[in-house]
């Protein structure tokens, strides 16, 4: 029998991207306007132009397009752009347009969730933000500028990119999970080929434990299969919350306890989205 041998895997989101799951926040961010263009152009497949604009409208934006546009020798839509870029690039594709005409004949975009726009607009200059350090930097300019109305705002919009945020990865969730052999290999190997093949035991006070910090159970494919070879038991926790899991609701939010403000924000009137579950949270946004 072995001495006291305590185990502990940290899983990352590196994990859940091995397996085939689009988990990063670019992922998502391109998928929200991937899924709006689908929607767009299946309004401008169908529509019915009066004589003097398209309009478009959904829950995130509205577009109005003066009919002169689709009398303009070579107008027409970028099919080729992705996610956000679909949208922003195809106002500044025709700025001769937009700066010869008088107001009521230009291209009009709005955008209804301002923070979604926000990360968007980042997210396609560098193919990449981290939405829960925006909304922080975001929290913190509304206060310095001590604006509720902003904060109140930003946190509606916050709220609603939150659901959208569950939804994407639930759908991401539902992929099949297989196994990869390498990563099989190394957790044999820090598990010790004595034990995998049942010669020795662990003692009652061993732990083996995955400390998961992504909001999906990719790891779970794992644990099931350890747990048929491993007599000890084998544990783990999803420390950041767990998909459509009410006991672990995902956590999503940012905060930074040494940060200045983060006592001021804390203290601020306005609260910030209550949680599901109405577990206590300062900063931090539970799902």
């Amino acid at each position: 029998m072995y001495g006291q041998i305590n185990k502990l895997f940290i899983i990352g989101n590196g994990f859940d991207l091995a397996h085939g799951l689009n988990t990063r926040y670019f992922d998502f961010i391109n998928f929200i306007w991937e899924k709006e263009k689908e929607f767009f152009i299946n309004a401008i497949n169908n529509q019915r132009i009066d004589f003097k604009a398209f309009h478009y409208n959904s829950n995130l934006l509205s577009i109005k397009i003066p009919v002169s546009y689709y009398r303009t020798p070579g107008y027409s839509f970028i099919e080729d752009a992705k996610g956000f870029n679909y949208f922003r690039d195809h106002v500044d594709r025709y700025p001769y347009l937009n700066y010869s005409m008088n107001n009521e004949k230009k291209i009009k975009l709005s955008i209804k969730n301002r923070f979604i726009q926000h990360i968007s607009e980042k997210n396609s200059l560098v193919n990449w933000v981290d939405i829960e350090e925006e909304y922080y930097y975001e929290l913190k300019y509304c206060l310095n500028n001590n604006n509720d109305d902003d904060i109140k705002k930003l946190n509606l919009d916050f709220d609603s990119l939150r659901s959208l945020l569950k939804n994407y990865l639930s759908l991401e969730a539902r992929k099949e999970i297989i196994l990869i052999p390498q990563i099989i290999d190394k957790l044999n190997n820090i598990l010790q080929p004595e034990l995998i093949a049942g010669n020795q035991t662990l003692n009652n006070n061993d732990h083996i434990f995955f400390l998961n910090f992504n909001y999906t159970n990719t790891d779970k494919q794992y644990i099931d299969y350890y747990k048929k070879i491993i007599p000890q038991t084998i544990e783990s926790m999803n420390i950041h919350g767990e998909l459509n899991n009410e006991n672990n609701p995902i956590i999503f939010g940012y905060g930074d306890e040494l940060d200045e403000d983060h006592k001021i924000i804390e203290n601020k009137n306005e609260p910030l989205p209550k949680p599901e579950n109405n577990r206590k949270t300062s900063v931090n946004l539970i799902i």
